[in-house]
């Protein structure tokens, strides 16, 4: 893998962690995370 795509990955990966923090801490969503394939997750705001 050239250091491009390492990058990219690293990338990727921060963000997607950035991701899962601000849905799952965040009091007005509601976050599902299913282990399905690379994962799947369902937020909507809470109320709705």
């Amino acid at each position: 893998m050239s250091d491009y795509n390492k990058h990219k990955q690293r990338t990727a990966v921060r963000h997607l962690r950035e991701y899962i923090k601000e849905v799952t801490e965040n009091p007005m969503l509601e976050t599902k995370i299913l282990e399905v394939g690379d994962g799947l997750a369902i937020t909507k705001r809470k109320g709705e």
